[in-house]
């Protein structure tokens, strides 16, 4: 059975680079098929962790995914 490390913690405006490149990672591939940046590529994740709540999990010390959670 393998095992993995997982984590999350709160987002603060430091991780606004590595969300970016994990979005843009998960989001490029539709360009082509859409022919535009979907919507999570345009926005200014500096901005939104300020404003809005983000979890982040890590998996075996990377960022794996941010959850944005709202009340």
């Amino acid at each position: 059975m393998m095992t993995f490390e997982v984590t999350m913690c709160i987002a603060t405006v430091a991780d606004a680079a590595e969300i970016t490149e994990v979005v843009r990672q998960a989001y490029s591939k539709w360009i082509a098929l859409t022919g535009r940046e979907p919507l999570p590529m345009q926005i200014d994740y500096a901005d939104a962790v300020l404003r809005h709540c983000f979890d982040l999990l890590h998996l075996e010390g990377r960022l794996a995914t941010p959850i944005e959670t709202r009340p």
